[in-house]
């Protein structure tokens, strides 16, 4: 009983105000207090109650968040020393799935950032739910819904493409096959919902297309990079034009726009350089179907400069570590002594033409 009432989500919230306070005596024995409920029963339940009260401060609330992180760090995994007991676990996997409309972008965040952060331990098998919930969020007419949810995809599309077992990655292909059509519409919708909001008077409904537009392209980034065994299909090949084909409307919007409009455009732009250049990192090889179009990209706007104007530093110097990362490439080089074994794939004969073609000087320079 003594612990029960230790946790309640009174004594927690009571706590948690004491441990956001300025004031030194107050802060210490709080957090002295926070860190000796850890291990109590309980303790994450009612945290995530804090959090949940949208009439309690905003920053006793934002701690809140951080210490379930915190927890999920130490406790979650079932081998851990004072390990989180299972009920409390299912609870709060309910009750995260249920939080997706937070209206302050800064907890929202964190809220992501904590769901990612269990998804990457539990999900699918301990959390089957989480994505099916996600995708329907993703799939709402509510544009804050939609981009709380695809906020949140994010982060764990992101969290499960860094598992590197054999296992996970399967697990991983099987989710870009059943995901990467379905945020590609997606993607290709809200593309033509920014152009749309670009010739409005609308500066908040611009400023959420961009950045929903910004989300879904960074799932389907991670979903292209990690989900496929090879870009030879048309899913991963469609994406790919796109970000080609799209690169000069988000440099003309970042010239266009101001503020944080201006900023979602230009973290845009930059997003798709940085496609190529991981594309190629990865996997040298199965870059071959883009080698072309990419070494094209790099010379229209840094080498031929037609779009100068538009250009920026950043953007300038990611074009020229593409053309740099290819051009110097040894999976692109036919063998030059004649003990050397000729490639058995002409992709790369192919290739080493293609690159011969865009280098300024040679292959050595």
């Amino acid at each position: 009983l003594c612990i029960v009432m230790s946790v309640s989500v009174e004594g927690v919230f009571d706590v948690l105000s004491r441990a956001a306070s300025q004031s030194l005596e107050l802060l210490k024995p709080a957090e002295q207090q926070l860190k000796e409920w850890e291990t109590y029963p309980g303790f994450y339940s009612s945290l995530f109650a804090v959090y949940s009260n949208a009439t309690l401060p905003l920053n006793v609330r934002f701690l809140a968040v951080l210490y379930i992180k915190n927890g999920v760090d130490r406790y979650w995994r079932k081998t851990a020393k004072n390990a989180l007991q299972e009920s409390e676990k299912a609870v709060l996997r309910t009750r995260l799935t249920d939080s997706i409309n937070e209206p302050h972008n800064q907890l929202a965040t964190q809220l992501a950032v904590l769901i990612a952060r269990i998804a990457r331990l539990d999900c699918p098998h301990h959390w089957p739910q989480l994505l099916p919930n996600l995708l329907d969020g993703v799939r709402s007419d509510q544009s804050l819904s939609q981009q709380r949810a695809l906020l949140m995809l994010k982060h764990v599309v992101a969290s499960l493409a860094s598992k590197r077992l054999v296992d996970s990655r399967k697990i991983f292909r099987e989710l870009t096959s059943s995901i990467f059509e379905f945020i590609l519409k997606l993607w290709m919708l809200q593309l033509e919902q920014v152009h749309v909001a670009a010739h409005g008077e609308d500066s908040g409904a611009l400023m959420l297309s961009l950045d929903k537009s910004k989300l879904a392209a960074k799932v389907l980034r991670l979903l292209f990079l990690y989900g496929f065994q090879s870009y030879d299909c048309e899913e991963a090949k469609a994406f790919f034009r796109l970000v080609v084909d799209k690169t000069p409307v988000f440099l003309h919007l970042r010239v266009q726009l101001a503020n944080r409009s201006r900023e979602l455009a230009e973290k845009t732009a930059l997003l798709f350089i940085k496609v190529m250049i991981e594309c190629q990192e990865i996997s040298p090889l199965d870059f071959l179907p883009f080698l072309k179009e990419s070494l094209e990209y790099v010379t229209h706007y840094v080498i031929e400069q037609r779009s100068s104007s538009l250009l920026f530093e950043r953007f300038v110097v990611h074009c020229f570590v593409l053309m740099k990362n290819v051009l110097k490439c040894d999976k692109y080089r036919p063998p030059r002594e004649k003990d050397e074994v000729a490639p058995s794939d002409s992709r790369i004969l192919d290739a080493y033409k293609v690159c011969l073609k865009y280098c300024v000087c040679n292959l050595d320079c």
